[in-house]
Protein backbone atom coordinates (compact mmCIF):
# COMPACT_ATOMS: atom_id res chain seq x y z
CA UNK A 1 0.00 0.00 0.00
CA UNK A 2 2.86 2.35 0.79
CA UNK A 3 4.45 1.55 -2.57
CA UNK A 4 1.24 2.48 -4.38
CA UNK A 5 0.97 5.78 -2.50
CA UNK A 6 4.65 6.58 -3.13
CA UNK A 7 4.33 5.79 -6.84
CA UNK A 8 1.22 7.93 -7.19
CA UNK A 9 2.83 10.79 -5.26
CA UNK A 10 5.94 10.56 -7.43
CA UNK A 11 4.01 10.36 -10.69
CA UNK A 12 1.19 12.86 -10.11
CA UNK A 13 1.16 16.51 -9.23
CA UNK A 14 -0.53 17.14 -5.90
CA UNK A 15 -3.55 18.90 -7.43
CA UNK A 16 -4.00 16.14 -10.05
CA UNK A 17 -3.37 13.21 -7.74
CA UNK A 18 -6.10 10.55 -7.76
CA UNK A 19 -7.72 9.49 -4.52
CA UNK A 20 -6.44 6.09 -3.42
CA UNK A 21 -9.09 3.94 -1.75
CA UNK A 22 -8.70 0.45 -0.35
CA UNK A 23 -11.01 -2.54 -0.26
CA UNK A 24 -10.48 -4.41 2.99
CA UNK A 25 -12.52 -7.62 2.68
CA UNK A 26 -14.79 -8.31 -0.27
CA UNK A 27 -18.46 -8.51 0.67
CA UNK A 28 -18.87 -11.40 -1.78
CA UNK A 29 -16.65 -13.59 0.43
CA UNK A 30 -18.11 -15.70 3.20
CA UNK A 31 -16.27 -16.68 6.41
CA UNK A 32 -14.88 -19.88 4.85
CA UNK A 33 -13.49 -18.04 1.83
CA UNK A 34 -12.01 -15.34 4.02
CA UNK A 35 -10.22 -17.94 6.15
CA UNK A 36 -8.96 -19.73 3.02
CA UNK A 37 -6.91 -16.64 2.08
CA UNK A 38 -5.36 -16.44 5.53
CA UNK A 39 -7.58 -13.88 7.23
CA UNK A 40 -8.44 -15.19 10.68
CA UNK A 41 -10.81 -13.88 13.34
CA UNK A 42 -14.02 -11.90 13.27
CA UNK A 43 -14.59 -10.03 10.00
CA UNK A 44 -15.38 -6.71 11.72
CA UNK A 45 -12.10 -6.84 13.64
CA UNK A 46 -10.10 -7.74 10.52
CA UNK A 47 -11.71 -4.90 8.54
CA UNK A 48 -10.70 -2.41 11.24
CA UNK A 49 -7.14 -3.74 11.31
CA UNK A 50 -6.84 -3.58 7.51
CA UNK A 51 -8.33 -0.08 7.46
CA UNK A 52 -5.75 0.96 10.06
CA UNK A 53 -2.95 -0.38 7.85
CA UNK A 54 -4.31 1.63 4.94
CA UNK A 55 -4.36 4.77 7.07
CA UNK A 56 -0.81 4.12 8.28
CA UNK A 57 0.29 3.74 4.64
CA UNK A 58 -1.12 7.19 3.91
CA UNK A 59 -3.95 6.11 1.66
CA UNK A 60 -7.04 8.27 1.31
CA UNK A 61 -9.68 5.96 2.70
CA UNK A 62 -11.55 2.71 2.89
CA UNK A 63 -15.05 3.98 3.46
CA UNK A 64 -16.49 2.85 0.15
CA UNK A 65 -19.07 0.24 1.00
CA UNK A 66 -20.21 -2.30 -1.60
CA UNK A 67 -22.91 -4.92 -1.10
CA UNK A 68 -25.63 -2.37 -0.46
CA UNK A 69 -29.12 -3.78 -0.75
CA UNK A 70 -32.58 -2.57 0.09
CA UNK A 71 -34.43 -4.64 2.70
CA UNK A 72 -36.49 -6.33 -0.05
CA UNK A 73 -33.52 -6.94 -2.40
CA UNK A 74 -31.91 -10.29 -3.11
CA UNK A 75 -28.32 -10.53 -1.82
CA UNK A 76 -27.14 -12.05 -5.13
CA UNK A 77 -23.56 -13.28 -4.55
CA UNK A 78 -22.96 -10.89 -1.65
CA UNK A 79 -22.35 -12.73 1.64
CA UNK A 80 -22.51 -9.64 3.84
CA UNK A 81 -24.93 -6.90 2.88
CA UNK A 82 -26.24 -3.75 4.51
CA UNK A 83 -29.03 -1.37 3.70
CA UNK A 84 -27.98 2.17 2.76
CA UNK A 85 -29.05 3.36 6.23
CA UNK A 86 -27.04 0.65 7.99
CA UNK A 87 -23.92 1.43 5.98
CA UNK A 88 -24.15 5.16 6.61
CA UNK A 89 -24.85 4.57 10.31
CA UNK A 90 -21.75 2.34 10.43
CA UNK A 91 -19.64 5.21 9.07
CA UNK A 92 -19.61 4.75 5.29
CA UNK A 93 -18.81 7.89 3.35
CA UNK A 94 -19.68 6.30 0.01
CA UNK A 95 -21.81 3.31 -0.87
CA UNK A 96 -21.83 1.12 -3.97
CA UNK A 97 -25.24 0.06 -5.24
CA UNK A 98 -24.80 -1.95 -8.41
CA UNK A 99 -27.19 -4.72 -9.30
CA UNK A 100 -30.23 -3.35 -7.44
CA UNK A 101 -30.07 -0.40 -9.86
CA UNK A 102 -28.67 -2.13 -12.95
CA UNK A 103 -31.20 -4.98 -12.77
CA UNK A 104 -34.21 -2.82 -11.95
CA UNK A 105 -36.98 -2.50 -14.52
CA UNK A 106 -36.80 1.25 -13.92
CA UNK A 107 -33.26 2.18 -12.75
CA UNK A 108 -34.13 5.82 -12.09
CA UNK A 109 -37.00 4.80 -9.79
CA UNK A 110 -34.63 2.40 -8.00
CA UNK A 111 -32.17 5.25 -7.38
CA UNK A 112 -34.94 7.51 -6.10
CA UNK A 113 -36.15 4.74 -3.75
CA UNK A 114 -32.64 4.32 -2.34
CA UNK A 115 -32.25 8.07 -1.81
CA UNK A 116 -35.65 8.30 -0.08
CA UNK A 117 -34.77 5.31 2.12
CA UNK A 118 -31.64 6.99 3.43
Amino acid sequence: MEAVREAVDKTCKKEGRPIILVVTILTSMDEKEIKSVGIQGPVKKRVLILAGLAKKAGLDGVAVTPGIRMPDSKPDDQRRTMTPKEAISAGADYIVVGRPIRNANDPLSAVKKIIEYV
